[in-house]
């Protein structure tokens, strides 16, 4: 017989992603400072 047993504890994981530039292009323009928002979220 399988048994689940549940924790109080859990853990949360996230990918962050930074992106300060993209190449000129009519859709997107630069987020200058995204990279700098992922390392205050990092601390």
């Amino acid at each position: 017989m399988m048994v689940n047993t549940v924790s109080s504890e859990s853990q949360v994981y996230a990918l962050l992603i930074g992106i300060d530039y993209y190449e000129p292009n009519p859709y997107y323009s630069s987020l200058m400072g995204a990279v700098k928002d992922i390392d205050l979220v990092d601390t």
